[in-house]
């Protein structure tokens, strides 16, 4: 909405806004150290973000292995329950996505997906992907998905193209009766 529209959504109050310094004085008058001391912790703080740098939480790979060889065995590992024949054009399939993802650093966040995902499913909570995650052979094997790409022609490059350096995201439907408990479970993960 635009600030012309008069039926735009608003805040009960007209206070959200910078204040200048003589309307902060104003305000708290009453405690004649607080504009002072707000200054002093501003003037310790010292923030340099670098927001040419991808910050991606880390999945936690059991003993010494690095997050790139676990997701490699975990999809070889099921690919198998998938595929019992596994075709030189299901292995390029496989080979090529696990390439891209470890290029691109992405090993952990589908590690983390498949993580929550398992976790879910084995306390009953129904979750499965949808939209651009179900194109991925790897998330197909992991079981996020249902759909084998191969069969339904899925390309992985509508979820990530390897040209392109933007974060994936991989869109979950959890249970309602269990998405509170599947939320947590990461929160304390």
């Amino acid at each position: 909405s635009k600030l012309s529209d008069p039926d735009r959504f608003r805040f009960e109050t007209d206070q959200f806004y910078l204040k200048t310094p003589k309307e902060m004085h104003d305000l708290f008058r009453a405690f004649p150290d607080a504009l002072a001391n707000t200054q002093r912790v501003a003037d310790m703080c010292n923030l340099e973000l670098k927001l040419n740098e991808r910050h991606a939480p880390v999945y936690r790979v059991p003993g010494s292995k690095l997050a790139d060889d676990y997701l490699r065995e975990l999809v070889y590992e099921r690919a198998v329950h998938k595929y019992p024949e596994l075709t030189d054009e299901i292995r390029e399939r496989i080979d090529y996505e696990l390439n891209v993802i470890k290029s691109k650093g992405f090993s952990s966040y589908f590690l983390i997906v498949w993580d929550f995902v398992n976790w879910g499913r084995q306390r009953g909570i129904p979750a499965i992907a949808r939209g651009s995650g179900v194109g991925t052979m790897v998330g197909y094997v992991l079981g996020l998905s249902n759909a084998c790409p191969v069969r339904y022609g899925l390309l992985f490059e509508r979820f990530t193209d390897p040209d392109r350096s933007e974060y994936p995201d991989i869109d979950i439907d959890l249970c309602q009766d269990g998405r509170g408990e599947v939320i947590e479970y990461v929160r304390q993960k």
